[in-house]
């Protein structure tokens, strides 16, 4: 059994919808709560070129609503986008995922 088999088979989406999905190129604003589960849920579906921008660390007080993250991360302060990176890394090798740790302005966006 293929990792994305499940999905492909699920007739809306099916082969056509994974090749989309595994060749899409995906940039997510924000690492937040909805930021981050994003990234999770597009790295297990088979998402492999992905782009993620934040300017945070992980605190403690972000673990209740944001579940990529875990204690270790907020003890240690990491960027949000170190931390995303590394999760990623562990749930799908393929995931190329470029990581912009800054604050998008309108003097930035451009780059």
């Amino acid at each position: 059994m293929s990792r994305y088999e499940r999905q492909t088979r699920f007739a809306p989406f099916g082969e056509e919808g994974q090749q989309k999905l595994s060749s899409s190129q995906i940039l997510i604003f924000g690492a937040g709560a909805l930021g981050s589960h994003i990234v999770d849920q597009l790295a297990r579906m088979g998402a492999h070129h992905i782009a993620i921008v934040d300017m945070d660390i992980v605190e403690i007080s972000n673990l209740h609503r944001q579940t990529l993250f875990d204690e270790e991360d907020a003890h240690t302060l990491i960027s949000k986008v170190e931390a995303i990176k590394h999760k990623v890394n562990q749930i799908n090798i393929n995931v190329n995922l470029s990581t912009y740790d800054l604050e998008v302005t309108s003097s930035n966006i451009e780059n």
